[in-house]
This record gives structure tokens, sequence and C-alpha cells, in this order.
């Protein structure tokens, strides 16, 4: 140093005091086992950790490492084996695809929202109701109250002089679901009326009676009730007719399985 400006003596003593201390420090890996080397740490490999100690390069198993530290750094703990993934929750009925079957017999209470008439209806025409009850199965709702049903009818024949006496036929064919709209079988409720203004109920099927207050369907109602629930009602022209807002139960002949 003798060359050296005095003035750049102690510049060069404290970069040595500041780059010696760095030059010294070494790793230092612990093994559960009490050995203890010194070296540099190469880095982990396929769970490994690879570590340079006396001019060689060797591997160690994760579970056999105590700790390891990184010169001036605070001692890493030794990489734990991965726990094992939690097992899958098992799936809900709905994830497997579980169904609810509403057993034949269930009785389905609905109330009209469209009117069907003998002289206007024909074979085959849809008509709409919605349910005035929930339906359900082991004390959970299935069909909830207001789910629309639909219905069909079967047989409808208009009054004359020539071709004697009204008849309808009427069942329910498809309700809704959250998934869709389903089919189902239902009996069926007929009723025939007569050239002297009054009705009978023919077929199976419970009727209740009409909810309307409406003046014109009065009387048909009252007659309704005289034949142990008839819904339907006499129209002008001995039409047999089944007014909106009427309340029918239509019994399930075959059981309905919903998803």
């Amino acid at each position: 140093m003798k060359n050296l400006p005095l003035r750049l003596i102690p510049i060069l003593i404290l970069a040595i005091l500041v780059v010696m201390p760095s030059l010294a420090l070494t790793d230092t890996l612990t093994l559960k086992d009490g050995q203890v080397l010194k070296g540099t740490f190469k880095g982990m490999d396929e769970g490994k950790y690879k570590f340079e100690a006396f001019g060689n390069t060797m591997e160690f198993e994760a579970d056999k490492v105590q700790s390891l530290d990184l010169g001036d750094q605070a001692p890493a703990p030794a990489a734990q084996p991965a726990k094992a993934a939690p097992p899958p929750a098992a799936p809900t009925a709905a994830q497997t695809g579980g169904s609810v079957t509403i057993t034949a017999g269930t009785g389905l209470l609905v109330k009209m929202q469209s009117a069907v008439v003998t002289g206007k209806a024909n074979k085959g025409d849809p008509f709409i109701t919605v349910l005035e009850k929930p339906v359900t199965v082991d004390g959970k709702t299935v069909f909830p109250k207001g789910t629309k049903v639909y219905g069909r009818v079967v047989e409808a024949v208009k009054a004359g002089r020539v071709r004697g006496q009204a008849k309808l036929i009427i069942h329910l064919d498809e309700i809704e679901t959250k998934s869709g709209i389903i089919a189902i079988n239902t009996q069926g409720h007929e009723y025939q009326g007569a050239r002297s203004g009054t009705l009978r109920k023919v077929a199976v099927g419970a009727a209740i009676g009409n909810i309307d207050n409406d003046r014109n369907r009065k009387k048909g109602a009252q007659e309704g009730a005289a034949y142990g629930g008839v819904v339907a009602v006499m129209t002008p022209g001995n039409q047999v007719a089944i007014n909106p807002g009427t309340l029918m139960e239509f019994v399930l002949t075959s059981p309905v399985k919903v998803n």
C-alpha cells in the first residue's frame, strides 16, 4: 500500500471490513441424527436437499433434515412431508342423481286457471291449473303450492237438439318441475248434462267446489253441491262448463319420479 494515497487507506479498510464477513459466511445443514455440515445449499431436487460440503455435492431426504441455516438468514425449518389430502365429501342426493317418487293414489288439489266448456272445447285441448296445496314426501315439499299442472280434454260432446246431452271428460297429464315438465297420469273427471238442465258426475275424482262468487255461476254451483261436490255447471243451452277458480282433486294412477 506504499503507493496508495493516505486519504484512501480508511476507505479501503472499511470496504474490507464490510466484504470479509460475507465472504466468510457459509450455510449450515443440521441433520436429525445430530450431524452438522458447513457448506453451500444448492437447492431442492424432487424433495431432497442438495448440499455442497468438503468439495462434494450431497443429497439428503427432507425427513432427515432438522434445519437449514442460510448464512446470515434465520435457520429455515426442515420441509415437512406433504399431508395427504382429505377425502372428498360424500356427494349429496342431488349430486348422485337422487330422486323422489310420489306414489300412485296421491291426490293433487288444483285450481282451474282456464275454463273448459262443451261446445267450445275439443278433444285434446289443453287447460291450465295450479296446485292449491303442496305435495310432500317424508315431510319435504316436492311440488309447492302454485306449481303449474297441465290438463287435457279427453272428450267433449256438445249438447244439441239432435245430438242430445253434453258430456265432458278431463284429466291432468303434465306438471312443472325445476328441471322441466314431466308427464303424469291421473284419474279423470267426467260430467254429463241433461236436457232438463241438470248435471251429474259420472267418473271418479273428487270435486271440491267453485270458489268464485260470480252471480251467473251461483245456480250451477248450488246444483253441483247437491250432487255430492260436482263442480261443473250447466250453461244456457245445457252445455257443461268448468270455470276458472274451481277447485278439483285429481288422483295419480301411477307413480311420479322427480329428479
